[in-house]
């Protein structure tokens, strides 16, 4: 078994290295950054940086600017409908809605399913009783932004647009928001 890890891991090194050494501005495990204005440079967000604004719609063409949140506790989440454990994380996240939104948190996800399957997404939103903001990132645009290369990932922004945590999962979170919301 060893053995086949490691025979694993040299075979993903080698096409690593084949990969990066193709696209050296352009890290591989990033999300489609061939649809990206790839002279614009990306840092991975970090807690106490500024969240980066962006601007995305909804799945009735609705534009909406994370900027727009300011004044609210924001949990930023990037999740897809085809994520078993996105979709696991669903429950947590209602209950953290619920239980904080009077109090001044909401939750913004934005999903990573493709264009093509906009129907899934929409359906794993129902089934899933998320009534917070949905937004698409089709073009992979705010991911890239984020780094969020896998999922689920999220982030806490604060009132004045500021990371505070990152990937709170099950019950972290309400451990988290029952800290800032005390």
């Amino acid at each position: 078994m060893v053995r086949c890890l490691c025979i694993s891991l040299i075979f993903f090194m080698s096409i690593y290295g084949k990969i990066y050494a193709q696209e050296k501005d352009s890290p591989p495990w990033l999300l489609k950054p061939e649809k990206v204005d790839n002279k614009t440079k990306y840092t991975i967000p970090k807690m106490g940086d500024m969240a980066p604004d962006f601007e995305q719609i909804d799945s009735l063409g609705n534009k909406y600017k994370l900027l727009s949140f300011r004044g609210k506790y924001v949990l930023l989440d990037f999740w897809a409908s085809w994520c078993g454990p996105c979709r696991a994380e669903s429950p947590y996240l209602l209950d953290a809605y619920k239980k904080y939104k009077e109090k001044g948190f909401t939750i913004v996800s934005v999903t990573r399913d493709e264009e093509k399957d906009k129907a899934k997404w929409l359906r794993a939103v129902k089934e899933d009783g998320l009534t917070w903001l949905q937004l698409s990132d089709f073009d992979g645009s705010v991911s890239w932004k984020y780094q969020a290369a896998s999922l689920p990932t999220n982030f806490l922004i604060d009132i004045k647009g500021k990371i505070v945590a990152m990937n709170l999962r099950g019950r972290r979170l309400d451990d988290v928001l029952n800290d800032l919301f005390k």
